[in-house]
């Protein structure tokens, strides 16, 4: 090669250095005929690295996949709760706030029964020391009060059941005895014969005599007694009777 030539040569790649090998297919001093037949034959991908694009798009890769196996590109969705879905949600979170409440409301009424039993049974235990040892003022001793026991008020109830506490003859959320603690104004001796029937604030008081008839006044000669309450988880009259029958 003559001096001339590179000459030329080295000229003319500082006039355009890309044009160093003009025959590469992506050169811009390529032939248009040569630039056309390398790049188009080629994959897109490989089209657009030779143009300087050397990283797809998330996008562009996307659709390159799903357009290579002819398939359709999807769209990602969220998941979400269906109608149906929230209604049995709903349903059964109240089946189980009922459940909660019912089971609260049945606890609450046995406790209250519990108390209801505790205090008959104290008034009892204070009826047989009655029995026993008589008052403070009397030394009269061999029978119990009669009704006159249940109808006198708190202070004279006090006087006869001696050291009686007197939240024990009140009924739950009943602060006066008078109306808890009350006579029975007949003499038959059932739960669901003795009148007046107990409701789950009252006790019934039902002093008899030896013949069975009611002891109404303390000159007569009480010698048993029953006391009724009414439960209130099942609604059951029970009966707790003297020691003496």
């Amino acid at each position: 090669m003559g001096l001339s030539a590179i000459v030329f040569i080295i000229m003319k790649s500082r006039i355009n250095p890309q044009c160093t090998f003009p025959q590469h297919p992506v050169s811009p001093c390529a032939s248009p005929s040569t630039r056309s037949t390398s790049l188009f034959n080629r994959e897109p991908v490989e089209r657009l690295t030779a143009f300087g694009t050397y990283k797809l798009p998330v996008r562009l890769r996307y659709n390159r996949e799903h357009l290579s196996n002819g398939s359709r590109p999807s769209v990602p969705t969220t998941k979400a709760f269906t109608i149906v879905e929230l209604i049995i949600t709903v349903t059964i979170m109240a089946a189980l706030l009922v459940l909660a409440v019912v089971n609260l409301r049945s606890s609450q009424a046995n406790g209250r029964d519990a108390e209801r039993k505790a205090d008959i049974e104290s008034i009892a235990m204070h009826l047989e020391t009655y029995y026993k040892s008589g008052t403070d003022d009397s030394t009269a001793v061999g029978d119990y009060p009669s009704t006159v026991l249940a109808s006198s008020g708190e202070i004279y109830m006090e006087q006869v059941l001696r050291d009686i506490d007197a939240e024990s003859i009140s009924a739950p959320s009943i602060t006066d005895p008078a109306l808890t603690f009350i006579p029975a104004t007949n003499n038959t001796q059932t739960a669901v014969g003795v009148l007046p029937q107990p409701t789950i604030d009252q006790y019934v008081y039902q002093p008899l005599q030896s013949t069975g008839a009611l002891c109404t006044a303390e000159v007569q000669e009480c010698r048993k007694f029953n006391l009724y309450y009414r439960a209130e988880a099942d609604d059951t009259v029970y009966t707790v009777t003297s020691i003496n029958q």
